[in-house]
């Protein structure tokens, strides 16, 4: 009984599905006058249907969308879904909707035909109407990247309210409403009108032949009844039926437009993409400056188009000047008529030799709207006479501005050496932090989880003999604190500083041993490939402190201050070396020498001496020995930024970000070096991965791998212990350690992916024109400067195809950038 009534209850509540379905069509308005629209309604009962518009030949159909009803009444269920269309008459007359097609799953329904009379307007003017619309575009032809202005105006003679405007969808443009939106009266034929007018600036994107279709507004107006209500004409005025609305839909008219390719450019010069009407301008602050000192160029290029797409007119100077680029400055604004204004470009030049000089003519290729050609425009030349430098020797100097941006004011730029902070000179900086490959990742997920299934598989991982250098190692550090206690005896002294110097020279020997001859000590650190300054430092001190010991000298705290001095320093610099070959003892050497500590010390003396070129070189000789470290990654970028190459120094600052994200000194360099790029960076988009894991740009790497797999073996071990005492394994211990696990095991998954599948590079060349295909021939589409960052989506032979923002993406020489 009880499941007769269940099932009764569910025949009178779940709706039931109808099979068939009826589609009805419908107006809002059998009658209009010419140049108003009316809506047209296609309800069907029964599903989602597809409805044909084709066949409709007197009207301009405009789709407005579909709306869904559901009903349930006495337990019968329907469902209505809507299709909702704006038809504007193309003729006068006697119109007709024909029957209209509806498809649902492979049945075929048709609605009844519906006549519409479309009116004349008003004999005295078109446009006599209480309330219509009307649009204007001009021009109708362009080219792309040509901007044209849509303007709506909508005229009333009477009071509106709950005035809606549906735009054009703009297919092909870019659109961007411009101004403000103004109102205002006009008196047409005698009759008041007040006028709202809202413009768009359109901006075309492609070729071909492309239709706006029309803007509705919907709005309410009241409605005069001609009827007598109580046998008074009287009442039948606008004052006797005020409240009573009726609402209204008024259509502008489509516009066709035709948007032809660009005429193919045979200039000599570049084509700087810009379309409109412009002009270029030019001036030095000063026509007279001394040898080492600043002079600012300022490029102006003003005009009316997409002024906002303009590069850096090209300068070519002579090989006596130094040329800083500053960050482009914009006085853009949106009017009625379009983007207009100025884009300002300042350099600064800085003279290395006195001389008089003649700046050449500045060119700027643009394709004409009013002459429908390629037209250039040139400044003229500048003079400047530079003179003798009474100081610095005319040596050239960098100004830098607050902010870190390369300043090209009056004064002189001066590099003064505290922009940006310092190298990292520790042996910390020859440790490579070193990620774990994925398939040695996989390999130790799966043994770590094999724990569980042999408990004494732990048994076979014994403690491994420590290797001659790193007890030798071991031992000199040790006696070395030892022999700076205070209360040392002059016989424990001597003994302790002794050990520490022989223990450090056998490190760097991979031997054991007590004692060593000054010979001895000379051909180990030969063979370690030290230097012969360092060999004879490190035996002078073994002769000093074994002269000291047994020679009877008077033992005070001056010698033993400048003993313990001295043969710190000796096992420190050996220190180094010992690192380096501790380091590279467990990787495969292929048979070459390391050098690495010897190339680490030779970089940091000429980065202190001026020379950061070549320091920079000898940084990079040790990352190529296989040492993998951000601080390291962060000397190579400090040394190029001092040598004035912000691209490679961005590109080693990126490298190092991987590495050691939270340093904060490598954020302040790469924030100080991103601010002399002269590239806008674009806004930056988060998808949902960056979301989920937005932590994992705050960690290494190598740190994420080593923590998931500590916190999985954690859980490994919590499970084996839990297991073998037979209780519950998911405590809340084992809870959080579970579900720690999960989460950095996936963003370590995570940071996998992203270094397989997402590439990015950085722009080295001071200049890199992007094309469009790959081939030096192919069309140039813009140009990136040196420390701009892209994203590398493929490569081609000897070209990447790179993409700078959403919509700035082409190929260039894959030598014009590093690759991160």
């Amino acid at each position: 009984m009880k499941r007769l009534l269940f099932f009764a209850l569910i025949l009178v509540v779940v709706p039931v599905q109808v099979f068939g379905f009826t589609a009805t069509a419908r107006v809002d308005r059998n009658r209009i006058s010419e140049g108003e629209s009316l809506t047209l309604r296609v309800i069907v009962q029964g599903g989602e249907a597809v409805v044909d518009t084709s066949v409709v030949a007197d009207f301009k159909v405009v789709p407005r969308g579909t709306s869904t009803s559901v009903r349930i009444i006495n337990g019968e269920y329907s469902k209505n879904i809507t299709h909702q269309y704006v038809l504007l008459p193309k003729t006068r007359g006697r119109l007709t909707i024909p029957p209209l097609p509806v498809t649902l799953d492979g049945e075929l329904a048709h609605t009844k035909a519906i006549n519409v009379e479309v009116g004349k307007r008003a004999a005295a003017d078109d446009r006599a109407g209480d309330v219509f619309a009307r649009a204007t575009l001009s021009p109708r032809i362009l080219v792309p990247g040509q901007q044209a202005i849509y303007t709506f105006r909508l005229y009333s003679a009477v009071q509106i309210s709950n005035a809606r405007l549906q735009q054009p969808r703009f297919s092909g443009f870019s659109a961007k409403e411009a101004g403000k939106r103004e109102s205002y009266g006009k008196v047409i034929n005698g009759r008041s009108y007040e006028v709202t007018r809202i413009s768009y600036v359109l901006m075309a994107e492609k070729e071909g032949d492309v239709e706006i279709e029309p803007a509705v507004v919907t709005c309410d107006i009241p409605v005069v009844d001609s009827r007598d209500p109580m046998g008074d004409p009287f009442f039948g005025n606008r004052f006797f039926s005020m409240g009573r609305h009726e609402t209204r839909r008024y259509a502008t008219e489509p516009f066709k437009v035709t948007v032809n390719p660009m005429p193919v450019y045979h200039g000599a010069g570049r084509f700087s993409g810009l379309v409109g009407r412009f002009s270029l301008g030019a001036g030095l602050d000063r026509d007279t400056v001394a040898s080492g000192e600043s002079v600012t160029l300022t490029l102006t290029v003003s005009g009316t188009g997409n002024i906002m797409d303009a590069q850096a007119p090209e300068v070519r100077v002579s090989d006596s000047f130094k040329v800083y680029d500053d960050v482009p400055e914009e006085k853009i604004t949106l009017t009625p008529d379009g983007f207009q204004g100025d884009k300002i470009f300042k350099r600064a030049l800085v003279p290395v030799a006195p001389g008089n000089f003649v700046l050449e003519p500045v060119e700027l290729c643009y394709f004409s709207t009013d002459t429908g050609a390629y037209e250039t425009v040139s400044t003229p030349s500048l003079k400047l006479s530079v003179k003798p430098s009474g100081k610095n020797g005319g040596v050239p100097q960098i100004a830098v501005t607050d902010g870190g941006k390369v300043g090209v004011g009056k004064q002189a730029v001066e590099f003064t050496g505290d922009d940006i902070l310092a190298l990292k000179e520790g042996t910390h900086v020859l440790v490579p932090h070193r990620a774990i490959p994925l398939p040695l990742f996989l390999t130790i997920l799966v043994v770590l989880s094999g724990l569980l299934l042999v408990p004494r598989a732990v048994m076979v991982f014994g403690k491994k003999e420590a290797s001659a250098s790193a007890l030798m190692g071991k031992r000199s550090k040790d006696c070395l604190k030892k022999a700076e206690s205070k209360n040392i005896s002059q016989e424990d002294f001597f003994r302790n500083l002794y050990t520490a110097l022989v223990s450090r020279v056998l490190a760097r020997g991979s031997v054991s041993g007590e004692t060593l001859t000054a010979r001895e000590v000379s051909d180990i650190l030969s063979k370690a490939g030290h230097g012969e300054e360092k060999i004879r430092e490190a035996t002078a001190m073994l002769n000093d402190i074994e002269s000291a010991r047994y020679g009877g000298a008077s033992f005070d705290s001056t010698m033993k201050n400048d003993l313990l001095k001295r043969a710190k320093r000796v096992v420190k610099t050996l220190g180094i070396a010992l690192v380096c070959l501790g380091l590279f003892s467990a990787m495969p050497t292929q048979g070459r020498t390391d050098d690495s500590g010897t190339l680490f010390l030779e970089g940091v003396n000429l980065y202190k001496a001026g020379q950061f070129q070549d320091a920079a070189v000898k940084f990079e000789r040790v990352a190529e020995n296989g040492i993998k470290n951000g601080e390291l990654y962060y000397n190579i970028a400090n040394a190029y930024l001092k040598a004035g190459e912000v691209g490679p120094a961005i590109l080693w600052y990126e490298r190092a970000v991987r590495l050691i994200p939270l340093d904060p000194d490598l954020t302040y360099n790469l924030d100080y070096a991103k601010g002399l790029v002269a590239d806008e960076i674009p806004e930056k988009t988060m998808d949902i991965s960056g979301l989920l894991f937005f932590w994992e740009k705050y960690l290494p790497s190598w740190l994420v791998q080593y923590g998931a797999l500590l916190l999985w073996f954690g859980f490994v071990l919590h499970t084996g212990v839990r297991m073998a005492r037979k209780k519950p394994i998911f405590t809340p211990a084992g809870v959080v350690l579970f579900v720690a696990s999960l989460i950095i095991m996936a963003t370590a998954f995570f940071d996998y992916y992203q270094q397989s599948s997402d590439s990015h590079a950085v722009i080295l060349a001071n200049e890199a024109s992007v094309r469009s295909g790959f081939s030096d021939d192919a069309t140039e589409l813009f140009v990136l400067h040196a420390g701009t960052k892209v994203r590398v989506e493929r490569r081609e032979g000897g070209f990447l195809r790179i993409a700078f923002s959403k919509d700035k993406v082409g190929w260039i020489r894959a030598t014009a950038a590093g690759i991160i």
